[in-house]
């Protein structure tokens, strides 16, 4: 049997260095302003209390807040309605469990009067109405009352 003529005790892998990781297309220093400004204006996690008020969650407080994208994706786009800042807990939590996590942060923004139908619609591709209306199986109950009133305001417009 004839031996190869590989080194022996070395991989044969061929090692190139890694590339430079270049920016995505969103980090634009416009994009990055948006966001830097929104958190800057909402230091705190805007879900904490609202879940804890009604019974949902006991404790997810944090100090640290990290901003989330409400619509993700690759259609993503960087303005306030589509921002919200989290808790590193509750964060986990609606990215793990987008429809409800959505619903909820839907319902943050609408306290606010930060709800923007259109900028939604070009994030999503859907209306905001049609969303919430096609996902009603999935409304936690305790906010059912608000999300129908938001889904009859957005259906006037």
């Amino acid at each position: 049997m004839k031996r190869t003529e590989l080194k022996r005790g070395t991989s044969q892998l061929k090692r190139t260095p890694m590339k430079n990781r270049t920016k995505r297309h969103r980090d634009t220093p416009a994009s990055l302003g948006v966001r830097m400004k929104y958190v800057a204006e909402n230091p705190e996690c805007e879900l904490s209390c609202l879940m804890r008020r009604h019974g949902y969650i006991v404790k997810a407080y944090s100090d640290l807040v990290e901003r989330h994208h409400i619509v993700g994706g690759a259609g993503r786009i960087d303005v306030a309605s589509n921002l919200i800042t989290l808790s590193p807990v509750l964060h986990r939590w609606v990215e793990a469990n987008v429809v409800e996590g959505r619903l909820w942060c839907i319902y943050a923004k609408s306290l606010k009067n930060e709800i923007n139908a259109d900028e939604f619609r070009q994030c999503s591709g859907q209306r905001m109405a049609g969303w919430l209306d096609n996902h009603r199986a999935e409304w936690p109950v305790c906010l059912v009352p608000h999300l129908e009133k938001l889904v009859k305001s957005l259906e006037e417009e």
